[in-house]
């Protein structure tokens, strides 16, 4: 007896259709919330939208252009605000569409209507017990929210600050002899730089350490090694948005017209920007279309800007000028280098990687810089993670040398 080829996959289609069934009937909010959020991410791969996180006078997710998200994003909400008003009840499945909503306003850039289910959240909490996963959530979702708006974080870390063990550092930490042993040694000899964020910056010198020996390594991370690294990251995402509330005056302007944003000086921005950016690479991956990817490259932008606009190095009120006998103002050039090969990769294929490429393309003339073997060890006493890093890193360089040998009429070998 024989059987259409279409019978083979029949019983395991069955089983998957029951199941996506019974899920959908037992929380249809966090249901069609995890299925926007599903949509979302692969319209924003697909560049399936316009530009998001941006002002105009379409909300965010009315810049999807993918039926799917439309109607799950729709249906979330309906779903979602249902089972509020339905007795008032507020329990494990509605905090769950909860967290998938903001993931969702993530993505699109909505980050004021993310803060509100955050908001919403931390009351139910306060009537509310939830599992140490899900709490976990809080803080994470608040703190992506506050780099989309540049802001401090509202929610508190749930831990207390994670210590890696002794035996962990000795077998991740580089023999003296490699060049990942100058690792951060650069910030040193850097002026200007606040002591908190220096401090900081010992810390994201050890995540970028872990993230180098776990990407080198077959071995790499042990189980516990990796729940350490994702509590240390999201700490120190943590707390560069939160340091500068403490020691920098408030600014005039408000973020999104709702909390004051810190008026930080514009080298230290630079840097800041740039670890926050970082992590974006070697820590959660934020995809450079999303909102919260769209949002950081503005400010890394605006960062810059406001330091050229104002910095006798700046490319654009010193060329021609020597600098070579100044070691200060190298240290400075030297960072600003590094940050821009941090920029461009947060802002790929997006309307700034163009300009931080020709800010990169001035910034290795003034330095004198356009060999790769020069530039990577200048990159390693900053915050550098070869095995990820080198291979974008040193495309990224092909481009911007072209573009110097073309302005000084000279060919490409």
């Amino acid at each position: 007896m024989t059987f259409p080829v279409e019978n083979r996959n029949a019983n395991p289609q069955l089983a998957h259709g029951i199941v996506v069934q019974r899920v959908l009937e037992a929380s249809p909010a966090a249901f069609f919330a995890f299925l926007a959020t599903t949509a979302c991410h692969r319209a924003v791969l697909y560049r399936r939208h316009s530009e998001l996180g941006g002002d105009g006078p379409s909300g965010n997710s009315q810049r999807i252009r993918d039926n799917e998200f439309i109607l799950a994003h729709n249906r979330a909400i309906a779903e979602t605000n249902a089972k509020a008003a339905k007795n008032g009840v507020m329990d494990a499945e509605y905090l769950e569409a909860c967290f998938t909503m903001i993931s969702t306003c993530s993505l699109l850039g909505d980050f004021e209507m993310a803060r509100q289910y955050l908001y919403g959240i931390r009351d139910v909490l306060q009537h509310a017990e939830i599992t140490a996963q899900s709490a976990a959530w809080l803080p994470l979702n608040d703190t992506k929210v506050a780099v989309g708006l540049m802001t401090r974080p509202q929610i508190p870390l749930p831990w207390a600050r994670v210590q890696i063990e002794y035996a962990s550092l000795e077998r991740m930490l580089p023999s003296t002899d490699d060049p990942l042993s100058h690792m951060g040694s650069a910030f040193a000899t850097v002026p200007g730089l606040s002591t908190e964020l220096l401090c900081l910056l010992g810390d994201a010198t050890l995540i970028c350490l872990m993230s180098e020996f776990n990407a080198r390594r077959m071995d790499g991370l042990t189980h516990q090694e990796q729940i350490s690294f994702r509590c240390k990251s999201m700490e120190l995402e943590h707390d560069l948005l939160r340091y500068v509330f403490d020691i920098f005056p408030v600014s005039s302007e408000r973020a999104a017209g709702l909390e004051p944003t810190a008026d930080v000086p514009p080298f230290e921005n630079i840097v800041r920007l740039a670890v926050l950016g970082l992590l974006t690479l070697v820590s959660v991956h934020v995809l450079p279309g999303s909102g919260l990817g769209r949002a950081l490259t503005r400010h890394q932008m605006r960062a810059l800007k406001r330091w050229y606009a104002t910095n006798p190095l700046s490319g654009q009120s010193s060329k021609g000028k020597d600098i070579g006998g100044n070691p200060s103002h190298n240290a400075t050039l030297h960072t600003i280098l590094w940050a821009l090969f941090v920029f461009n990769k947060c802002a790929k294929e997006q309307p700034e990687e163009k300009l931080f490429r020709e800010m990169l393309a001035e910034t290795l003339m003034q330095l004198q810089l356009i060999e790769w073997e020069d530039i990577e060890p200048i990159l390693f006493g900053f915050l550098y993670v070869p095995t990820m890093l080198r291979p974008p890193w040193w495309r990224t360089w092909e481009l911007v040398e072209a573009m110097i040998l073309a302005a000084r009429g000279e060919q490409p070998y």
